[in-house]
């Protein structure tokens, strides 16, 4: 069976010899000539720096513990431990420094960086010549000094990587209307996976043990792999998110900006009753070339006088419509429902044979409004609660006309019986829906 320190020194030289293979790679080949992935390639730089560290400093490390590579004692764990920290911290600037740039490329010009890599080489030849001159005290205090500000490191970036995080995706939300975020979701991951290696290497800084080592150099050796494969695919998205990351000039966001065109809000009101934000996959440049105004004016526009962003406010806008349907629907239906319990009533009970029926009367024997009663109506028949009732009268009225009995009596009876309060209301109403008056209905 394979010992603990037999495994590790062969995975310390392939942490070593992976980083190394892929910085070079990620340095010196397959690199995209267009200058609009600026951004991508300075990210890639650092990407390949950070690779071709971790497998100089495990090299460095193996040749200067020699012999004592993969011992288990107090004096080497301790070296170790600097050592580790030394690499850790210059993975976590790195890592996180790569990954920003590829949501933010003005962070390459932040001059904190500069401080960072000023803190951390002062702190890495504090160690280095503590371990050469094998001054104890010396060691533990920059020691120290440096855990505490590796600590830092972590939890400032951590907040960092949120907070341009939190910005980005407001520029995403405030260009395009779908989900476009998801596109990116693999930086989110390759962060937190960096970020619980770089918690793993102070675990391992602190509390070092052997085979915690072998774990964390395989974990590593994979991260760093399928990291870089993903470098590799991302200039392809880099163009789809391109007006987000690097926008042009003049889509740049203004606080100066104004509504220059008048005709702005006319413009959306049109477009708005046309329905046209249905779109799928719309962005805000394509609103601006469909009204024929400045991004940034369409931009301001929604964000200032409207207080949302651009996938807010289409959200709102097709939850609104998407309300109003069911409404409608629902409301066609409710229509449809007190409609039939009313022409149930009428035609079970006849009670449009009352002269005297009232809508307010109908209306409460459905257990309804007369509101609700009379639209229900007007949608299903196109006619009003009155012009309805005499229909039914008429048809019964023909009916009964029609009858050899019935026809018998007096119009002036049958237009009563029908409903009629008098002969000449039923003759006039007769003549308009059958052409003919009620004594020819009768031959």
């Amino acid at each position: 069976m394979l010992e603990a320190k037999t495994i590790y020194n062969v995975l310390i030289y392939g942490v070593s010899i992976l980083p190394i293979t892929l910085g070079a790679f990620l340095l010196l080949f397959a690199i995209p000539k267009n200058q609009a992935l600026k951004p991508y390639l300075l990210s890639r730089k650092a990407l390949a720096i950070a690779y071709l560290a971790m497998g100089i400093l495990n090299i460095l490390k193996a040749v200067v513990m020699g012999d004592q590579l993969g011992e288990d004692s107090l004096p080497f764990n301790f070296k170790m431990a600097n050592v580790s920290l030394i690499i850790a911290s210059c993975q976590a600037y790195l890592f996180t420094y790569a990954l920003i740039i590829l949501i933010d490329p003005n962070f390459a010009s932040l001059r904190w960086n500069k401080y960072q890599w000023c803190i951390i080489s002062i702190c890495s030849v504090g160690i280095i010549s503590g371990l050469f001159l094998d001054l104890l005290i010396w060691q533990h205090i920059v020691f120290a000094l440096f855990l505490a500000f590796y600590i830092y490191q972590l939890i400032y970036y951590t907040w960092l990587f949120l907070d341009k995080k939190k910005s980005y995706i407001s520029k995403v939300d405030n260009y395009f209307s779908g989900q476009e975020i998801h596109w990116m979701k693999w930086i989110d991951l390759a962060f937190y996976s960096a970020l619980v290696i770089g918690i793993s290497a102070l675990f391992m800084v602190v509390f070092n043990n052997m085979w915690f080592r072998n774990i964390f150099s395989l974990a590593c050796c994979i991260f760093y792999f399928f990291f870089a494969i993903k470098y590799l695919e991302y200039p392809q998205l880099f163009y789809k998110l391109r007006p987000v990351i690097k926008p042009p000039k003049d889509d740049l966001y203004s606080k100066e900006t104004d509504i220059q065109d008048n005709t702005l809000e006319q413009k959306l009101e049109v477009w708005i009753k046309e329905k046209r934000f249905l779109q799928q996959g719309i962005t805000i440049k394509d609103l601006s070339r469909e009204l024929n105004v400045k991004h940034r004016t369409v931009s301001f526009y929604i964000n200032v006088h409207l207080q949302m962003n651009f996938k807010s406010w289409l959200l709102y806008l097709r939850q609104k419509e998407q309300q109003k349907k069911l409404k409608e629907s629902s409301t066609q239906s409710d229509s449809h429902e007190i409609f039939a319990r009313f022409e149930q009533l009428m035609i079970t009970e006849q009670l449009y044979l009352m002269p005297d029926l009232q809508r307010e009367d109908a209306a409460k024997m459905i257990n309804t409004n007369t509101l609700y009663l009379s639209t229900a109506i007007r949608e299903n028949t196109g006619l009003s609660f009155s012009d309805y009732l005499n229909c039914l009268r008429l048809d019964h009225a023909r009916s009964l006309l029609a009858d050899p009995i019935e026809k018998q009596k007096l119009i002036s009876m049958i237009a009563i019986e029908s409903g009629f309060k008098s002969l000449r209301t039923f003759n006039r109403a007769f003549k308009d829906r059958f052409g003919i008056t009620p004594g020819k209905g009768k031959l």
